[in-house]
């Protein structure tokens, strides 16, 4: 390859016309009790009032239609109505919530980011008045969130409250936190290829990003205002809009996504949902063929294996390719979504979330008979056909976010083993990298720390990665002291010569988890935090694998030789999409 570039492999430019915006916030908020209510109803009201939702497509097809691929869109351009004002989302967000006797103090210092003392005292009250259940909840998410720690975080032994100087510096601390959430939950009412310039201009060094869809829709007790097929739709567009040089702002820069894929969803739209495991009848599932067409070796069974010759048709976009777009119209499966995605909507991978509700494999153990083998039998058809097309996976790999009491297990490193030992050559990576879960006080490995097992199934088997998303390294100088300990443990010390230092500096990477991570301070300086440390970490040329090399070799653009792999089909199929337009450097044939 030549110049070396720089790759987000994990991050995210959905809007909250995407997300089942009540579930997601009830169930994904890293918001403390004493503050979720504030947000969760009065926040769906908002971005359904505020978010655009599927008009953004009709948007996008008129600035590609009749387009030359040379013209980019102005910084700013509004679609429809004039986008609202931060202060106008601010009053607008005020007006609606609920006010309670303990969320009305967080309600004030959210929305008035003034210093001065008077500010402050609502929230102080409400924080003294705190259950301790309460307060050990809010100091946990404010070091969850990066915030420098209180010297005080808990009543001494014998008092009943803090003191004035740690209640001060505590309500500091959450109005800090808690306005960054706003800012967050601001920026989800954005257009989606708004949201992708915001992207795009905060990290300007990278050149290809890689945002992940979700579909929680089936598992979050709530469905978003824009369905799933329609997002996939814009999304494959706004890939366009990337490929065109439309991204305001931000001409150089690529957005391919990875879509979500649910096995509930699956399971529901498929013969699965008729299926008795407990019976012992014959599995019913057909997850390839054509239905017409299909014979008994079609249905589901053991060792199954994706076969392109007999997998049904796809519907091809019509039209010229500036106009063309998928048809989704009645598709329902979530693997039909995924296919027509990847092979012909310029998607590069797919995105799994165990802890919304699975394991990535044995879930009879943990779900039952009934449910989990109906859920095995639907992720083994999404297996075999991401391994024999070279789809990339992306799933959520640390101990958090669960949709449910003890979900969040469920993103554990042992389904991997399992998943692996029948598919070797997925290619799959571990987003956040488990995190801290489990390591030392200092950020050391043990044998039983997620990262150090995840480690194992990367040392295991030729394509699997990690990416660090959403660490806050450069949040927390103690947060950053520990998982730089992590790091350097598991990649060996900078002069290391040994190969499986060498082998592991190769698969892991770079990701952002944009915009998940602006609810950590200092989200601006993450990638540049990120660079200096593994440079300092383990050199100049491990570091440019790191920032982008090992993402192009887990998306199988190149080879392990660095080199175009003209033979992968997931490099073709992008190639493909490309269609009469130029490629950009890191797809080009030289």
């Amino acid at each position: 390859m030549g110049t070396p570039i720089v790759v987000d492999c994990h991050s995210h430019v959905f809007n909250a016309e995407d997300l089942p915006v009540d579930g997601f916030i009830r169930r994904l908020s890293p918001l403390p009790s004493l503050l979720t209510g504030v947000f969760s109803k009065p926040l769906d009201r908002l971005t359904q009032w505020v978010a655009p939702g599927s008009a953004e497509m009709q948007y996008i097809l008129d600035r590609l239609g009749g387009a030359t691929g040379t013209e980019s869109l102005a910084p700013t351009a509004p679609l429809g109505a004039e986008l609202l004002s931060d202060e106008e989302l601010d009053a607008r967000l005020v007006a609606m919530l609920p006010i309670r006797a303990v969320a009305e103090p967080a309600l004030e210092t959210v929305a008035a980011p003034s210093t001065e003392d008077g500010s402050l005292r609502a929230l102080e009250g409400a924080i003294a008045e705190a259950s301790p259940e309460q307060r050990a909840e809010l100091n946990a998410w404010l070091a969850d969130v990066g915030q420098p720690p209180v010297d005080e975080p808990s009543p001494p032994a014998g008092q009943e409250s803090l003191s004035p100087g740690a209640l001060w510096a505590q309500a500091r601390a959450v109005r800090g936190a808690a306005h960054r959430y706003l800012a967050l939950l601001r920026l989800a009412t954005r257009h989606r290829h708004v949201i992708a310039a915001e992207l795009a201009t905060t990290y300007p060094e990278v050149s290809l990003f890689v945002p992940a869809l979700v579909d929680f829709s089936h598992t979050a007790r709530d469905v978003p205002a824009t369905d799933v097929p329609t997002q996939i739709t814009i999304h494959s567009l706004l890939a366009k809009m990337s490929i065109t040089a439309r991204i305001p702002g931000a001409p150089d820069a690529r957005f391919h996504p990875m879509v979500g894929y649910c096995p509930y969803r699956e399971v529901a739209t498929s013969e699965l949902s008729r299926w008795e495991p407990t019976s012992h009848e014959t599995n019913p599932y057909i997850p390839y063929a054509d239905l017409p067409q299909a014979t008994t070796e079609d249905h589901h069974h053991p060792g199954m294996r994706y076969d392109p010759s007999r997998a049904r048709s796809l519907r091809q976009p019509s039209g010229p390719w500036h106009t063309a777009r998928l048809d989704l119209g009645g598709v329902e499966r979530s693997l039909d979504l995924v296919r027509h995605a990847v092979e012909v909507g310029g998607f590069v991978g797919v995105k799994l979330y165990p802890p919304a509700g699975y394991l990535p494999m044995g879930n009879v153990a943990r779900f039952g008979e009934r449910v989990g083998g109906r859920l095995d039998a639907a992720l083994r058809a999404l297996y075999s056909y991401c391994e024999v097309e070279q789809v990339p996976v992306l799933t959520h790999a640390a101990f958090s976010v669960g949709f449910e009491d003890g979900y969040a297990d469920l993103a554990a490193p042992t389904g991997w083993a399992a998943v692996l030992a029948d598919h070797p050559e997925l290619r799959l990576c571990f987003g956040h990298f488990g995190h801290l879960h489990g390591t030392g006080p200092d950020g050391t490995p043990g044998p039983a720390s997620w990262p150090y097992r995840f480690m194992e199934l990367i040392d295991q088997y030729p394509h699997v990665y990690a990416d660090i998303g959403n660490s806050h390294v450069a949040a927390a100088d103690a947060y950053r002291r520990r998982f730089i300990r992590l790091l350097s443990t598991l990649l060996g010390p900078r002069d290391s010569e040994e190969p499986v230092h060498l082998a592991r500096r190769r698969r892991v990477m770079f990701g952002s988890d944009f915009w998940m991570n602006l609810t950590g301070p200092n989200h601006r300086s993450f990638l540049a935090v990120v660079d200096r440390e593994v440079e300092a970490m383990v050199g100049e040329t491990a570091r440019r694998d790191f920032m982008g090399a090992n993402a192009l070799r887990w998306l199988g653009l190149t080879g392990e030789d660095d080199e175009p792999d003209l033979a992968n089909r997931n490099r073709r199929r992008l190639v493909d999409f490309y269609g009469d337009h130029p490629l950009p450097s890191w797809l080009e044939h030289p």
